[in-house]
């Protein structure tokens, strides 16, 4: 939570350099980084994605935004759960989702959930993971990308929305 709270102000008053970033490299970062969290939750990580193209970016924002909606899917996550972290080429860019199989985010809340500090109802097996959606909507759209969340029928998704920002020579 700290840290979090120390990002959202970097992200108030700074603004992070764009660089080549290669979305499969990142992902096995963000995979190694959750490694020891989902191993002691007995959560199997999965991580998908082919012939992704290299986009311009601010790494720094778009692998904490990532690896923060990682670790709450590793955290909510029962015992012999699965997350699951993929990366899609869309029209216009690319996605990252994030996803698993456990009750989500109600969808009466999703209009406040990205609020600063606003959090769900009490932990119920459902809306008990809004607290940090605030701080990846802004780390995702300081690196130029969108939130947004699917219905929790099945489980929680969640995806960043990144636009192809390819320099073309």
């Amino acid at each position: 939570m700290v840290r979090q709270l120390l990002d959202l102000a970097a992200i108030d008053y700074e603004a992070a350099a764009a660089e080549p970033l290669d979305p499969a490299a990142l992902m096995a970062d963000i995979a190694q980084a959750a490694y020891l969290q989902a191993a002691a939750a007995r959560v199997h990580l999965v991580i998908a994605g082919r012939d992704l193209p290299v986009l311009h970016g601010p790494r720094v924002l778009i692998h904490s935004a990532l690896r923060n909606l990682v670790e709450n899917a590793i955290q909510h996550s029962p015992p012999d759960g699965t997350v699951r972290l993929s990366a899609e080429v869309r029209s216009g860019g690319l996605r990252f989702i994030i996803s698993d199989k456990v009750p989500g985010i109600l969808p009466q809340d999703h209009a406040r959930v990205t609020e600063r500090f606003w959090r769900g109802a009490p932990p119920t097996g459902q809306g008990e993971r809004a607290g940090s959606l605030d701080y990846c909507r802004r780390r995702g759209a300081n690196g130029g990308g969108h939130l947004e969340m699917g219905q929790p029928d099945r489980g929680q998704t969640i995806w960043i929305d990144l636009p192809d920002t390819r320099k073309v020579s």
